[in-house]
């Protein structure tokens, strides 16, 4: 069935079947992906600003579903296992979205800090992944903080204490 309209609204000529994913086409249709339909490599920025490791999530990031998680975890946690002292801002402000397996990547990430009396602090989410955090009471366990400035600032404090 061709000619069907997308969510988006746009008319797609996609097979019944197929769908499109962020940089990629996902096909069911048993047809092999060329080079230029595959995911593109991503990885997050990794600062340290006075001291403290800042990652942050790019617009490529806008998204954190379970799609391409994988290679996101890998790097964040590198990030982390890294962050000298152990301490590190995870900055989202171009993140409009994630789900359960990106709250299970960042608890990984926070018990590796945590094992090394570290801490974590999250810094422009948005209104839709701040609810998130809040909703799930993950605020209580970390420090939110509007922007990445504001939460090296939060975390110099436990440095210096």
């Amino acid at each position: 069935m061709h000619g069907r309209r997308c969510r988006s609204g746009r008319q797609s000529n996609l097979p019944h079947g197929s769908s499109t994913r962020t940089g990629f086409l996902a096909v069911r249709s048993g047809l092999p992906l060329s080079h230029t339909d595959m995911p593109i490599s991503r990885k997050p920025t990794v600062t340290v600003e006075d001291g403290i490791t800042v990652i942050h999530l790019g617009p490529e990031y806008e998204s954190l579903d379970e799609h391409g998680l994988d290679e996101l975890r890998e790097s964040l946690l590198k990030a982390v296992d890294g962050a000298n002292p152990p301490f590190v801002v995870l900055d989202m402000a171009h993140t409009k979205f994630f789900g359960s397996a990106f709250i299970e990547v960042l608890f990984r990430a926070w018990n590796r800090l945590h094992a090394r009396k570290g801490e974590f602090a999250i810094s422009s989410l948005t209104p839709y992944c701040r609810e998130v955090i809040e909703i799930t009471n993950l605020d209580k366990l970390w420090k939110i903080a509007g922007t990445s400035r504001e939460a090296v600032a939060h975390l110099l404090k436990k440095v210096n204490a």
